[in-house]
């Protein structure tokens, strides 16, 4: 059975930043897990706008590096859970 893949916002990758980076757990990191090649795509295509800096507002450039500063300690703070959720779905899965 594959898994849909669920395409996100910037808005909802913002929200499942924030909610990981305010409530760290093994539920919420996975669920950046899922959704973290789109959050890298939003993280990739903000690093070119802001090194081009093509007519930003202040508030613009400040939202773009908060998510961009959000992306770094998700990073750091996925790194910590990942072995955590590699243990945790091998034993389900041994379990099943």
């Amino acid at each position: 059975m594959s898994e849909e893949k669920e395409t996100i916002t910037v808005d909802k990758a913002f929200r499942i930043m924030n909610t990981f980076l305010s409530h760290p757990c093994i539920d919420y990191a996975r669920r950046v897990k899922k959704v973290f090649p789109q959050i890298k795509q939003f993280t990739d295509y903000y690093s070119i706008l802001l090194k081009e800096n093509k007519n930003l507002s202040d508030s613009q450039k400040g939202l773009i590096k908060t998510f961009l500063l959000e992306y770094q300690q998700i990073l750091k703070l996925l790194n910590l859970y990942t072995k955590e959720i590699e243990m945790v779905e091998k034993r389900v899965f041994t379990i099943c």
